[in-house]
């Protein structure tokens, strides 16, 4: 299913952020319109690299054309993945605020940092 959400390839073929973009940024509807309609939640979309990276964020279905579009041009690029401290730097942005829950797209390797 994901492999047909890019044309000309196969499951096989796709690499990892393929993958994911596939998941929440391909198609109709997407996982994320689902996430905003049936959870009732504001999505904040942040890149992990070198630092984190805040895309931009959506409570409404209608917002989600913008960042959809983000994600479809991220491309792997980078010298190092710095998952724990992006994620500290996120939650940190958040102190005070209300953070239901975090879900990271990653291959497990964090290659520089905590």
């Amino acid at each position: 299913r994901l492999a047909s959400l890019i044309p000309g390839t196969q499951a096989s073929q796709l690499n990892r952020l393929q993958l994911a973009q596939a998941i929440v940024a391909e198609g109709g509807p997407s996982e994320l319109a689902r996430l905003i309609r049936d959870r009732r939640v504001k999505l904040h979309i942040y890149r992990l690299s070198e630092q984190a990276v805040r895309l931009g964020q959506a409570s409404e279905e209608s917002a989600l054309a913008s960042l959809q579009a983000e994600i479809r041009q991220l491309t792997p690029t980078g010298t190092a993945s710095q998952l724990g401290e992006g994620l500290t730097t996120i939650l940190k942005s958040f102190r005070g605020a209300s953070l239901t829950a975090a879900v990271v797209f990653t291959d497990g390797i964090s290659t520089a940092g905590g």
